[in-house]
C-alpha cells in the first residue's frame, strides 16, 4: 500500500517508470500506472540465499567488510549495478525512489549528481528487537562479537544514505534510530496511511455488541506475525477464554505456514481464514482487533485500518511502535494475559468502548490520512528541487 501511495503521488507530478529485479526478458511499456518497466538482471545466487545471503567464502566476506556492507543487505552483482545505473542515468529522471534500505546498495556506486536525486524509503528499518529476532546469536565469545559487529555495520550502513537526496521514515522512532536524536536535514517523516480504498465506518460504537469476537489480520508467512500470533494463541488467549467462555479469535491472512495452521486448529475458539479476497467483512464481524507483535519497526498499518473501521485495538508495546497519535492516545496495551484481561475488561462498559473507538478514529484520520502523506512528500520534493537547482547553479558559476 505504501508503494502505491508513492506511485499515485509521483503520477500527479509526472510520468513514473518502474525498475525491479527479476529473471526475465523484455522491458515492458504502457502497463498499469507505469510508463515503462525495467527488469534488472538477477544474480546467480542460489534461491535460498536471495533475501539474506550468508556467504561462507572468505573473499566474499572480506569484500563485504571492505564495502562496509552487512550480510543482511541484498547482494547485487556488478553487472546488475551497471545495468541499473544505465537505466537511471539514461532517462534523466528528476527523482529516483528506492523502496527499502536493504535493497539500496547499488545507489552507493552512483555519481554524486545522481545520488542527490535519490530518495531512500526506510520502511524496513531494522529495529533492535527485529534485528535480534532475525539475526540469532550463536553461543560463544567469537559468535557474540560477530553479532555485535553486524549490528554496528547495519547502523553505519543506514547512516550513509543520510547524504542522499532524502531519507524517508514511517515513524519518528525509526528516524531517531538512524539519524540520531538531533536528526538530519534530509531525514523526513512520511507516515504510513490507512488504506485509501478502505470503506470507512462512522465511529458509533456499533462493534460493542460483537466484542466477544477478536480479529488478527496480517501476513501469515511473515516471521514477526507468526511469532507474535503463536505467543498470543498459546499464552494469552487460553487465559482470556477461561474468563470469557464465549470469546473467539478470527485469524485472517495470506499463506499460513503448516505449523500455524496446526496451532489454530488445536486451539479452542480460534478460527483460521487464509487467503481471503477482502478483509472488510471480518472487520464487520469483530468487536476488537489484536496486534500481538513481539518484534518489528515501522508503523502497523493494521492499527490504522482497525481505527478507521471503528474497532478498538489491543496491542503489545512493540505492536504500537512508531504510532504517534498525540499525548495520552494509544491502543490498549498489554504484555501478558493479566494486562490483556485488564484492558479488555475496561472496555466492557459500552460508554468506554465508544469513547475509545471515537478517539482513535479521529486521531488516525488526522495524522495518517492519504492527504497527510501527500503533504509530507511535497515537502520532500521541494527540498530536493532546491538542492539540485542550487548544485546546478554552483556548477554553472564555476564555469
Amino acid at each position: 500500500m505504501r508503494t502505491m501511495n508513492f506511485v499515485r503521488f509521483f503520477n500527479e507530478i509526472g510520468e513514473v517508470d518502474l525498475a525491479y529485479r527479476r529473471t526475465g526478458a523484455e522491458n515492458l511499456a504502457g502497463r498499469g500506472p507505469f510508463r515503462k518497466e525495467y527488469r534488472i538482471g538477477n544474480s546467480n545466487v542460489p534461491e535460498e540465499f536471495e533475501n539474506y545471503p550468508r556467504y561462507r567464502d572468505l573473499s566474499d566476506r572480506m569484500r563485504r567488510l571492505a564495502d562496509r556492507r552487512p550480510w543482511i543487505v541484498a547482494e547485487w552483482p556488478k553487472r546488475t549495478i551497471k545495468e541499473l545505473n544505465a537505466v537511471v542515468a539514461g532517462d534523466q529522471y528528476d527523482f529516483v525512489l528506492c523502496r527499502y534500505a536493504q535493497d539500496s546498495y547499488p545507489f552507493l556506486n552512483f555519481h554524486e549528481s545522481l545520488r542527490k536525486k535519490i530518495i531512500i524509503d526506510f520502511d524496513d528499518v531494522m529495529s533492535a528487537s527485529l534485528f535480534e529476532s532475525q539475526v540469532r546469536r550463536a553461543p560463544g565469545i567469537y559468535e557474540g562479537m560477530k553479532w555485535h559487529l553486524q549490528r554496528k555495520m547495519l547502523l553505519s550502513y543506514q547512516k550513509r544514505f543520510l547524504k542522499f537526496g532524502a531519507a524517508l521514515f514511517c515513524s519518528d522512532e525509526d528516524r531517531k534510530e538512524v539519524a540520531g536524536p538531533a536528526g538530519s536535514s534530509n531525514a523526513h517523516l512520511v507516515p504510513n496511511t490507512y488504506p485509501a480504498t478502505l470503506n470507512l465506518r462512522i465511529p458509533d460504537g456499533s462493534g460493542y455488541e460483537k466484542r466477544r469476537t477478536l480479529l488478527f489480520v496480517g501476513a501469515l508467512d511473515y516471521g514477526p506475525n507468526i511469532d507474535g500470533l503463536r505467543w498470543f494463541i498459546e499464552r494469552i488467549f487460553p487465559k482470556v477464554k477461561e474468563r470469557y467462555r464465549d470469546i473467539r479469535l478470527l485469524v485472517v491472512g495470506r499463506m499460513p505456514l503448516e505449523s500455524l495452521v496446526h496451532a489454530c486448529r488445536e486451539s479452542p475458539g480460534v478460527e483460521l481464514h487464509p487467503d481471503v479476497p477482502d478483509v472488510g467483512p471480518f472487520y464487520e464481524m469483530c468487536g476488537a482487533v489484536v496486534v500481538p507483535l513481539l518484534t518489528g519497526g515501522g508503523t502497523r498499518i493494521k492499527i490504522l485500518e482497525a481505527a478507521m473501521a471503528a474497532r478498538p485495538v489491543f496491542s503489545t508495546p512493540i505492536g504500537a511502535h512508531g504510532l504517534s497519535l498525540g499525548a495520552g492516545l494509544h491502543p490498549n496495551l498489554f504484555v501478558d494475559d493479566e494486562s490483556f484481561i485488564e484492558q479488555y475488561a475496561f472496555l466492557e462498559e459500552e460508554k468506554r468502548y465508544t469513547e475509545c473507538v471515537m478517539t482513535m478514529h479521529a486521531a488516525v484520520k488526522k495524522k495518517y490520512s492519504p492527504e497527510t502523506f501527500e503533504r509530507s512528500m511535497r515537502v520532500v520534493i521541494e527540498v530536493i528541487r532546491k538542492e539540485t537547482m542550487g548544485n546546478a547553479v554552483s556548477r554553472s558559476s564555476d564555469g
